[in-house]
């Protein structure tokens, strides 16, 4: 099965990878830590979907890099808007998840959520320029881009079955 519903919230279990949902050959249990009850089966990655995640996201850092700071800081609000549009039920499902107070995920983890990424698209549209500033006869420039892609890898409360 490739979606569930976890605390009233429709989830996809399967792998975001290039724009795509994918499936991974194998699955595992996500359990609950509140009661230790199976709440879905996750898409285990694996070699193969880690390397077509990196790349996907080579191919898609052209286009990324070509935005101006604004447009990324555009986009970063859009993703603030859309999470903070879902607060409850993004704290619902964490909750379920992780099995942290739902009072924490609704008033400290998902503002935060929020805040860290306006923070960071405000940075980009308002502090990511430099004015030019002449040296001895030479003209100094700066600019902050993008240097490519990057890999993070986060654990997933599987417990060993």
């Amino acid at each position: 099965m490739s979606t569930t519903t976890v605390a009233g919230v429709r989830v996809d279990t399967r792998h975001w990878i290039g724009g795509q949902r994918v499936a991974s050959a194998t699955t595992f249990d996500d359990v609950s830590p509140i009661d230790n009850t199976v709440i879905a089966q996750v898409a285990r990655g694996g070699k193969a979907e880690a390397d077509a995640a990196v790349a996907a996201a080579r191919a898609a850092f052209p286009a990324w890099a070509a935005l101006t700071p604004r447009e990324r800081g555009t986009i970063l609000h859009r993703v603030a808007d859309n999470i903070e549009a879902h607060i409850e039920e993004l704290a619902q499902l964490e909750t379920a998840d992780n099995g942290s107070l739902l009072r924490s995920h609704r008033r400290g983890v998902m503002p935060r959520v929020v805040m860290n990424l306006r923070f960071f698209a405000d940075y980009a549209i308002e502090q990511l320029h430099h004015p030019d500033w002449e040296t001895r006869g030479h003209t100094n420039h700066v600019t902050w881009d993008p240097s490519g892609v990057a890999v993070i890898i986060t654990p997933w409360n599987e417990i060993g079955r």
